[in-house]
């Protein structure tokens, strides 16, 4: 029997790539568009009463879950927010500003998001050269996959999926 404290029983959201969040979702929900590969592993999602952790954490201990085959996970974006970066980011915070030259459309990427997953590819790339066992190698390089994944889809124009794009770096203020 489920219990009502159970994150099944729950409503979950998730954040979209605009980092805005959507939602309430049944878990059921969320479970569906992750299958149909509307949301990754890596996408932000957030449990009532939780924090904002990337699919592949929040749903690893759930019972009858999706568990992830992509190992540990790569550092994400803090919780999403309503309220635009330039008025809510705290001091210090950079983020890529592209533009598509395609399509025109504008979207934003943490800068720190970014870097943090490409030292996470480098470690499972090294992981990948120094291991012996053959499933810990393949598991390093579906990680390596993953982490190649998730870059390509922070540096393509969520609009008409443009690799062509106009970027600069904006630093937000306190």
């Amino acid at each position: 029997m489920q219990s009502s404290d159970s994150p099944k029983n729950k409503l979950w959201f998730y954040a979209n790539a605009e980092n805005e969040p959507v939602g309430p979702l049944s878990f059921q929900q969320l479970k569906q568009l992750r299958d149909s590969n509307t949301i990754s592993w890596n996408t932000n999602v957030l449990v009532e009463g939780g924090e904002w952790e990337p699919y592949n954490n929040a749903v690893a201990f759930i019972d009858d879950a999706p568990v992830s085959k992509i190992g540990k996970p790569v550092e994400f974006l803090p919780k999403p927010s309503n309220t635009k970066p330039s008025s809510a980011a705290p001091k210090g915070i950079q983020e890529y500003r592209r533009t598509c030259k395609s399509c025109g459309k504008v979207w934003h990427s943490l800068v720190e998001r970014e870097k943090a997953i490409e030292k996470d590819k480098k470690n499972n790339q090294r992981d990948s050269f120094q291991l012996c066992n053959s499933s810990t190698m393949s598991q390093a390089k579906h990680n390596i996959a993953a982490n190649e994944s998730e870059l390509s889809r922070l540096r393509r124009c969520p609009e008409c999926q443009s690799a062509i794009y106009r970027e600069e770096i904006i630093t937000h203020d306190a």
